[in-house]
């Protein structure tokens, strides 16, 4: 279980070390956080906070826009949407933490959940050592950290 707060720091969290992976732009998917980072990160976040919040179901969204087919990820931790890449948008200043559903489904309103691990499956990262590499310091930096194979 967790409270909202737990939520909001690690939401927190994960962000600064997404902003952190732009600056030094230790990835390329990273390169333009928060623009275009949103699976990566969505993703990434996914799966630490399935580890931490092990009794709540904690999914990945993909929304996509049935207009022009574009995609947008968010995560879902039981009834609360977080959303580190929502302020890529022009309506929003800083990530999203709300109740579900999110906002963005007005305009993503085609949905797909899949499961953290599946989610970091999906991914076209360089390689599974890189994404093993990245989930392991976001989990260690949320108080998740626990080696995981993909």
């Amino acid at each position: 279980m967790f409270h909202q707060s737990d939520l909001d720091r690690d939401l927190a969290v994960g962000v600064q070390y997404f902003v952190e992976l732009q600056v030094g732009q230790v990835t390329p998917l990273m390169y333009a956080f928060p623009a275009n980072s949103c699976e990566l990160a969505s993703a990434l976040m996914a799966s630490a906070l399935s580890t931490k919040y092990k009794d709540s179901l904690v999914l990945r969204a993909k929304g996509v826009n049935p207009k022009n087919s574009e995609a947008h990820f968010w995560v879902q931790v039981g009834e609360t949407i977080l959303d580190p890449t929502a302020h890529q948008f022009a309506h929003y200043t800083s990530p999203l933490i709300c109740r579900a559903p999110s906002p963005l489904q007005t305009i993503f309103s085609e949905i797909e959940y899949v499961c953290p691990s599946d989610a970091i499956d999906e991914l076209n990262a360089p390689n599974a050592e890189r994404r093993i590499n990245l989930l392991e310091e976001l989990s260690r930096r949320i108080g998740t950290y626990a080696h995981k194979q993909f």
